[in-house]
């Protein structure tokens, strides 16, 4: 439907397509989604990944798990801790050092 309306798919639009069809044990749809986010030069993170090689193990893929598997070297993680360039940005390095600040009583 995206590629149907002209617009061309992200990464993040690709992880969510996976995520949905693997939350409903649709493991061959996601592999598929996965394989036309490679063929994008697009990776997912690590997190979609191990979701998609969880799922197709349970649906008793197992050569497809494998496969999918292997190419995590070359998976990712994709979202930065903090997005740079820009004065309001937080990282939650920041948000764990404002709480210990906040609960230490000297």
């Amino acid at each position: 439907m995206v590629r149907q309306s002209e617009l061309e798919p992200n990464a993040y639009m690709y992880q969510m397509l996976i995520r949905a069809y693997c939350k409903r044990e649709r493991a061959a749809l996601a592999l598929r989604v996965f394989e036309d986010m490679r063929g994008a030069d697009l990776w997912p993170n690590a997190a979609t990944k191990a979701l998609l090689v969880k799922s197709l193990w349970k649906e008793g893929k197992l050569r497809e798990a494998a496969a999918v598997e292997e190419k995590g070297e070359e998976v990712r993680d994709l979202l930065p801790v903090a997005l740079p360039g820009h004065v309001w940005n937080v990282s939650s390095a920041d948000l764990v050092m404002e709480v210990v600040d906040a609960c230490s009583f000297k």
